[in-house]
């Protein structure tokens, strides 16, 4: 028995859609499938792209808590939220022409010191956007260039960035 919603010419599997059949749509995202495991991360910094990174840590925050105890026997303790403290951001990658774009701008804060903004954009293997966080009053803290040794193996010259930022909440 063949199936009386194929056209000729569609065989058993075929795509085409016909009176009665939908047409394939595209699938929706699967969340347990659909993950931060990304090769890349974009970095942006006043407007100005300073090209994508290949590791990145530092995106966290803690808070600070203060215990007050109440009650007569001392059971009950209240955990009351203080201060925000947010990690330094540490961005690294391999030397690579966008370096110059990082250089650029660490020198127009050298001559002009102020807090900034950012956005960090994960990016999935495939170049599609994951998550982003956007970083209030960034500063930078160090770079750190690559180390020169011709008489060990061959390894990647690295550049690591680090920022302080206020927030990205």
């Amino acid at each position: 028995m063949t199936d009386m919603f194929l056209t000729s010419g569609a065989g058993p599997g075929g795509s085409q859609a016909t009176a009665g059949t939908p047409a394939r749509q595209k699938p929706k995202p699967d969340p347990l499938s659909d993950f931060a495991v990304s090769v890349y991360y974009k970095f942006t910094i006043d407007g100005i792209d300073l090209g994508v990174f290949t590791k990145v840590g530092g995106i966290g925050m803690k808070f600070d808590l203060e215990s007050i105890k109440s009650g007569g026997g001392g059971a009950w303790m209240h955990q009351l939220v203080g201060r925000v403290q947010y990690d330094n951001l540490t961005l690294e990658r391999a030397v690579n022409p966008d370096t110059k774009k990082v250089m650029r701008w660490l020198a127009k804060v050298a001559q002009d010191p102020r807090p900034t903004t950012a956005v960090l954009v994960a990016l999935s293997p495939h170049g599609e956007e994951i998550v982003d966080w956007s970083l209030t009053g960034v500063v930078p803290v160090r770079w750190s260039g690559p180390s020169f040794d011709v008489s060990g193996s061959a390894q990647a010259a690295t550049e690591t960035l680090e920022l302080a930022y206020r927030g990205f909440l």
